[in-house]
This record gives C-alpha cells, structure tokens and sequence, in this order.
C-alpha cells in the first residue's frame, strides 16, 4: 500500500461516516452523545480494514 495513502482523504469516507450516522439516528441514539462522537469515522475504517481495501492509483 501507498505510504502516502490516507483513507481519511477519500471522498466515499465522508460519505460512509454519514451513513453510519443515519443509522445511529434511525436506532434512535443520539449521535452526539459523548460515547458515539467517533462511532461512524471508527466503523468506516473497519469496514474498509474488514474488506482487505487497496488503493489503486489509476494510471
């Protein structure tokens, strides 16, 4: 992997942080609470860390 890769800089990261929000919302919690802050940018990078995910650089 790219040394310089950061999943943090791509754009469907913020868009997975928003899902995992909406569904913290949809269980009725409140997204907000000290205890869930960092729940969706933690899931988010599970998810691609579960998926074994690779950078690609398209030439």
């Amino acid at each position: 992997m790219n040394e310089n890769f950061n999943i943090e800089t791509l754009p469907i990261t913020n868009q997975i942080k928003s899902y995992f929000e909406e569904i913290i919302d949809f269980l009725g919690e409140n997204k907000n609470r000290e205890g869930l802050l960092k729940t969706p940018d933690r899931a988010s990078k599970a998810k691609f860390n579960h998926n074994n995910f690779r950078f690609q650089r398209r030439i």
